[in-house]
């Protein structure tokens, strides 16, 4: 219980925060913050992805993330998807990097 309690409020977070910068970064062209995003851009910049046309990448990401937490509310965590969308989402330093290791590290030592 307490591990659905922890991957649901992490996936409501990361995936809440995704879906709006996502929209943000669509609408307004420019992600909520500091006008230079996160060091998660120099992984997107380093293969010339421009990392403001993101925004549907983000939108999709944080739609994910609500759909575990939605899924995790209702018939408890499941384990492989939380690891699988953990992993997917390292990438987005130095936070988004923290929360999915977190997801991870419940999923695999508090579920079951």
């Amino acid at each position: 219980m307490i591990a659905d309690t922890i991957i649901a409020t992490i996936a409501l977070l990361v995936g809440g925060f995704m879906l709006i910068d996502g929209n943000h970064v669509i609408r307004k062209g420019r992600y909520i913050g500091p006008s230079v995003p996160g060091p998660w851009r120099l992984i997107f910049e380093a293969r010339g992805v421009d990392v403001f046309r993101l925004g549907p990448l983000f939108v999709a990401y944080g739609l994910v993330w609500l759909v575990l937490a939605v899924f995790t509310i209702v018939v408890g965590a499941p384990k492989f998807a939380a690891i699988l969308i953990g992993v997917a989402t390292l990438w987005y330093l130095p936070l988004g990097t923290l929360l999915s290791l977190s997801v991870i590290s419940v999923a695999l030592f508090l579920v079951n």
